[in-house]
């Protein structure tokens, strides 16, 4: 895999990282203050859609053609690159973004936390997942 390849991993990866462990940290005052609240969702709306850029990556690195992020997901998981347990997780995680972002059905703040704060731990697997799959190439 080509060097400007690589950073584009690890720099979506260190995101990941960073945002998790903003959200960690800004999430104790979750419901003492509207901009941590904020704070929150964006970081969890990106972590989000970095785990959807780097599953896209991954397919089309596998020398398939990428689809939407459902789609890519399944995807990883034909190519042994995640397990179904994982990619329903992930699933989740865009659901949850999707949810954030539009403002499905009216947002339930503790049930959102909730579901970040159960998410965060799977997206941490794909991370490791994703860093082993790319040193084989």
């Amino acid at each position: 895999m080509e060097t400007d390849r690589l950073r584009r991993y690890k720099d979506k990866i260190g995101l990941i990282n960073q945002r998790a462990s903003e959200l960690k940290d800004w999430s104790g005052d979750f419901f003492k203050e509207a901009k941590s609240k904020l704070a929150c969702y964006k970081a969890f709306q990106e972590i989000a859609e970095s785990v959807f850029d780097i599953a896209a990556m991954a397919v089309k690195d596998s020398g398939r053609m990428p689809t939407d992020d459902y789609g890519n997901a399944d995807r990883l998981v034909s190519l042994n690159i995640i397990d179904t347990h994982l990619k329903q997780a992930l699933n989740e995680a865009n659901g949850l973004r999707n949810r954030i972002v539009h403002e499905y059905n009216g947002l339930q703040d503790k049930r959102a936390l909730e579901s970040m704060e159960a998410i965060l731990p799977q997206v941490k697997v794909f991370v490791d997942k994703v860093q082993q799959w790319v040193k084989t190439k």
